[in-house]
């Protein structure tokens, strides 16, 4: 997690993870305004109502019967809340539907690939996605979609290592993971030794009324 040189205002972050909250911690400790909670966000209880609330790539991880309530006690009027998620769109489509085939023969569920990756929307559209559930949601409004687009080439060397990083791959066995992974080496290496991929940063504003 990357910060701007000055940090002047005050960062609460919330880290159900202690290992994780353990490397925020490190990676932090310059900023002294940022402060790390381990626990849940439904366990977590405010000790007053802020002024922006933010959920980078975790809010599909939350309570989805209780997320909408918790994050609206925690907001002050006014305040915004933000989602922020990074989807890859690979440029290629005979890459990628070599990349899915391996996917598929090796039991890997829940591609990324299939990320939304249509530059010709703002942001996924999906029934289930933090921008169509704040529309129905009366106490939020000012509802404004984002998208960034960075077109970025990876060897193939690091495109294995971002896959190894995704849930994705991370739950699946250790010896599907490992031959997925060597497969992917192997295409990716026979197409030039790397990936032209659209890095996506998807973000999302909602206003507390």
């Amino acid at each position: 997690m990357a910060f701007a040189p000055a940090l002047t205002c005050p960062l609460r972050c919330v880290e159900p993870d202690p290992r994780m909250a353990a490397v925020l911690r490190r990676n932090t400790a310059a900023y002294p305004l940022v402060s790390v909670e381990v626990g849940r966000f439904e366990d977590w209880r405010p000790d007053r109502r802020y002024g922006l609330l933010y959920a980078a790539s975790c809010w599909q991880w939350l309570d989805p019967a209780r997320r909408w309530d918790l994050a609206h006690a925690a907001l002050a009027p006014g305040g915004t809340l933000a989602f922020l998620g990074n989807p890859a769109r690979i440029v290629d489509p005979d890459l990628l539907a070599g990349l899915l085939a391996i996917e598929r023969d090796c039991g890997i569920d829940s591609s990324p690939h299939l990320n939304d990756g249509d530059l010709t929307r703002d942001i996924p559209d999906g029934p289930n996605s933090p921008a169509h559930e704040a529309a129905r949601d009366d106490r939020f409004t000012d509802l404004r979609p984002v998208r960034l687009r960075h077109p970025v080439r990876l060897g193939t060397r690091a495109y294995q290592d971002y896959l190894a990083s995704l849930s994705a791959y991370r739950i699946a066995p250790a010896a599907n993971r490992e031959h997925a992974l060597e497969r992917v080496g192997a295409l990716l290496d026979a197409h030039g030794g790397g990936i032209d991929v659209d890095r996506l940063n998807d973000i999302v504003l909602a206003r507390a009324r």
